[in-house]
């Protein structure tokens, strides 16, 4: 093959890799002109080759993302790539944009596709930054390829003092936008594209490569906003960098690790002291040392109280039963305590302190089958414990209760290591006189395995569905086709965080059995639940229209 052949055949087969995923491929010559162009020009931009090569390539974008992409390019280093990125080109049309610094031309090539549905539902997931929950979730595993591909990693802050003033002058769909451009340039600096969280209104964290210039970044923020503000002067943007490598800490540890640095990144901002992921490890397992102790010292002295909330049939509103909540003292949050006990190991513990407490107070109850049954909650960890399940069937044992007086429900299922090992200790239950229900179900993508592998007698929909249950035909389609499976495998369906009349009468209309909700009654002190009779009037004669989406029509 000769030097031209083998050229032709390199040119080729460099359009065919770009064109893959691309629809234009641009090289940006001196003075940010056009270069080389390649692709479907007209379609895509609305102007022939010839015109293109003399326009700068900046201009083909709407002003804001003009701007974003001119600093991202400048900020570049050899072999960095940046992207996709959904941006907006001056004839109105949206476009993934990406971009690579190649090593030895010092060239700059950007790609620009036209997305189908597909891809831009994905972008538009993608266009604000995760969650500190997702974040920890994504940066651990992030940081984990990034150890075993040898590259070096850093835990960053970016703190700018300045926002606020920004905020107080600025209008809130202004204040948002400015967010969302903030956020576009960090994710382009990040590992991934992807592992960046807000802290505060002025506080953003990111995972970041370390040959990655930060001072660039910087700089390309400050430029980023005297465009969005011509009053700001020199905009103060103040960081730490912690070091993130995990070593020899398990997955446990290095989340622990994550949320211990972004707590004293939230706390702290740029005068956060960790030096790195271990560090910070030891910095939660001190904090929570004595935390720890108190935890400890409230489960063996069974200080906390408890509240019952009733499930009713949503025919009728009668009492069904009542779940059991834990209350503690001075206002401590049950959420948060529940999983501090879960997160150091202590969830056992206190599940047995919980169902010995309750079962004690409910064996002395007067005997009245309408207001004696209740469900206790114990966790996935504890359920799956072969300790916990012997010391919980010895003390039902003990106390001898009636067949059906109590439902035990599994929280944090997610936990679950071993389905079959948990479907045995169902079936124990059950033996012995006891149902068992599945909490939050349809949360996690795990669900409907749970449900085809643990012979459950009832699931508790989770409060998500009911509260959006009205937004879309899409989200009562899956609820009406989930009570439906669960009526096919006479599984009992519980709808929590009923809040109205309306979601209740939806609800029920779709066949699901069992309600509960602030709208039937808050916690009480007492299990003394007796149904509104309006409540029932309404429930009896006040129609409710069903979207049904494809399929047409509605019912009443």
């Amino acid at each position: 093959m000769s030097t031209t052949e083998t050229i032709v055949k390199q040119r080729d087969l460099f359009l065919a890799f770009a064109f893959a995923s691309a629809d234009l491929l641009i090289e940006i010559g001196p003075g940010d002109r056009v270069g080389f162009v390649s692709g479907a020009i007209k379609k895509l931009i609305g102007a022939d080759e010839a015109n293109l090569r003399s326009r700068s390539w900046i201009d083909l974008f709407i002003e804001d993302d003009g701007i974003i992409l001119k600093n991202m390019i400048g900020g570049m280093t050899p072999g960095r790539r940046c992207g996709p990125l959904m941006v907006t080109l001056k004839n109105g049309e949206s476009v993934l944009f990406s971009a690579i610094k190649m090593p030895e031309k010092q060239s700059v090539y950007i790609t620009l596709a036209a997305p189908n549905e597909l891809m831009k539902r994905h972008m538009a997931q993608e266009e604000t930054v995760a969650s500190k929950e997702e974040f920890i979730k994504t940066t651990q595993k992030a940081i984990s390829e990034a150890i075993k591909s040898g590259k070096q990693v850093d835990l960053t802050l970016l703190e700018l003092p300045d926002l606020q003033d920004m905020k107080d002058r600025m209008p809130p769909e202004k204040w948002e936008e400015m967010h969302t451009m903030m956020a576009d340039l960090i994710k382009s600096a990040s590992v991934d594209g992807g592992t960046v969280t807000q802290l505060s209104d002025n506080r953003y964290s990111m995972l970041r490569d370390k040959n990655t210039e930060l001072d660039t970044l910087q700089d390309q923020i400050s430029q980023m906003l005297k465009h969005i503000d011509p009053e700001l002067q020199d905009t103060v943007i103040r960081s730490v960098s912690v070091d993130a490598n995990i070593g020899n800490l398990n997955d446990k540890e290095a989340s622990r690790a994550l949320l211990y640095t972004l707590n004293a990144f939230e706390k702290s901002g740029a005068d956060a002291k960790v030096k790195n992921m271990k560090d910070g490890f030891s910095g939660f397992l001190q904090e929570s040392k004595d935390k720890i102790q108190a935890f400890k010292k409230m489960v063996a002295e069974k200080n906390f109280t408890f509240n019952f909330q009733p499930i009713v049939y949503l025919n009728g509103l009668g009492i069904s039963h009542y779940e059991v909540l834990t209350r503690f003292p001075e206002g401590g949050s049950p959420y948060d305590l529940i999983t501090f006990g879960e997160a150091v190991g202590l969830a056992m513990d206190f599940d047995l302190a919980v169902c010995k407490k309750a079962i004690d107070i409910i064996s002395k109850l007067p005997k009245n089958p309408k207001n004696n049954r209740f469900t206790l909650n114990v966790s996935g960890q504890s359920i799956e414990n072969d300790q916990f399940v012997s010391d919980l069937r010895r003390l039902l044992d003990m106390y001898k209760l009636e067949q059906g007086a109590v439902t035990f429900e599994i929280t944090e299922s997610a936990c679950i290591q071993n389905l079959e090992k948990v479907n045995n200790v169902i079936g124990l239950l059950q033996s012995d006189g006891f149902s068992v229900c599945l909490d939050d179900f349809g949360a996690g993508s795990a669900s409907y395995q749970y449900l085809q592998k643990l012979q459950v007698d009832f699931i508790k929909l989770d409060g998500a569905y009911v509260q959006h249950i009205f937004d879309t035909p899409k989200d009562q389609m899956i609820v009406r086709h989930l009570a439906q499976l669960c009526a096919d495998l006479k599984v009992g369906m519980v709808a929590e965080r009923i809040e109205t009349a309306k979601e209740a009468m939806l609800l029920k209309s779709m066949g699901i059995g069992y309600g509960q909700g602030y709208w039937f009654s808050k916690p009480r002190v007492a299990p003394d639940y007796k149904p509104d009779q309006e409540q029932v009037e309404q429930m009896k004669h006040s129609p409710v229209q069903i979207t049904q989406g494809k399929t047409g029509g509605t019912a009443s």
